[in-house]
């Protein structure tokens, strides 16, 4: 394997592992509202759970994008700034 294969790797790596985090922490904030709508049924009609329900979805994929759009920019100024030293 040579050296850009290795780095491909190890980005891919970290970025599966991110991912993989981010999707254990929407899960859990998706179980947290279900668990709070349950609890909350009598105050609670149909359609506010499933708005609620729908906002935690829309966060969690909200978030995953964020983290990664932000790593590519910092990946893309890193290239920036290793040809502007170049």
């Amino acid at each position: 394997m040579d050296r850009n294969q290795s780095c491909h790797l190890a980005s891919s790596v970290a970025n599966r592992w991110l991912g993989l985090r981010l999707e254990m922490i929407a899960n859990l904030l998706t179980l947290f509202t279900a668990i709070t709508a349950v609890f909350m049924r009598d105050r609670l009609t149909g359609g506010t759970v499933g708005l609620m329900i729908t906002f935690a979805l829309q966060i969690t994929h909200s978030l995953n994008m964020l983290v990664r759009v932000s790593s590519d920019v910092e990946t893309n100024i890193v290239s920036v700034e290793r040809i502007d030293e170049y």
